[in-house]
């Protein structure tokens, strides 16, 4: 599965116009806010789940927000409402939070600023990219397409098409290396539903 694919195909033309609407900002700056959020939130997601608590957290995220698809099927009638489309983005805004830490507010501005949209734009565009992200991988988690840890797994794999991607204004905020270290790369105990998986090497 291509994360990056899978998310742009998923905010289709039709969903880009009604998010265009609703946030007032021209179709061709809502897309390429998009296109530079899509990287954004995996690389976010990438570095969050380095770690065995983060990876925990993560899964936690997708299970306790009921993220399982549901949102993508309906996404275009949602943001045709506004009540229906904010209590929606607020679910994004709050993961991508989590997920970016402190740099989120600086995030925004450096890609409201290069596009030279409203930075509360920004903001929701990056809310409803992550919703989507999380909400692909809570579908095929759901259709059993993916076991417990395999979302951390299919992260990872993206680490260097991530990096490649990623926004250079972006970049001074969260930074992920097409080549990881040493340490990037270390054994790292996943654990869930009380016992060890052992040892699991992520890889870029």
């Amino acid at each position: 599965m291509n994360l990056m694919t899978a998310i742009a195909d998923t905010l289709s033309p039709r969903v880009v116009y009604r998010a265009s609407i609703l946030l007032r900002e021209h179709e061709r700056n809502t897309w390429m806010a998009i296109e530079q959020f899509i990287p954004t939130v995996l690389a976010a997601a990438i570095q969050f789940t380095h770690t065995e608590d983060g990876a925990a957290d993560f899964l936690n995220m997708l299970d306790s927000g009921h993220l399982d698809g549901k949102i993508i099927n309906e996404l275009e009638g949602l943001l045709s409402n506004r009540i229906a489309a904010f209590a929606m983005l607020n679910i994004g805004e709050r993961a991508a939070s989590k997920l970016i830490g402190d740099p989120m507010d600086a995030v925004v501005a450096a890609v409201a600023a290069d596009l030279q949209i409203d930075e509360s734009a920004a903001r929701e565009t990056l809310a409803l990219t992550t919703v989507v992200f999380l909400e692909l991988l809570g579908r095929e988690r759901a259709a059993k397409r993916l076991i417990s840890y395999d979302p951390i797994v299919l992260l990872h794999h993206h680490r260097r098409k991530t990096a490649r991607a990623l926004p250079a204004e972006v970049a001074r905020y969260i930074e992920l290396y097409e080549n990881p270290t040493k340490e990037d790369t270390r054994p790292m105990p996943v654990r869930f539903a009380g016992f060890s998986l052992g040892f699991l090497r992520l890889f870029g």
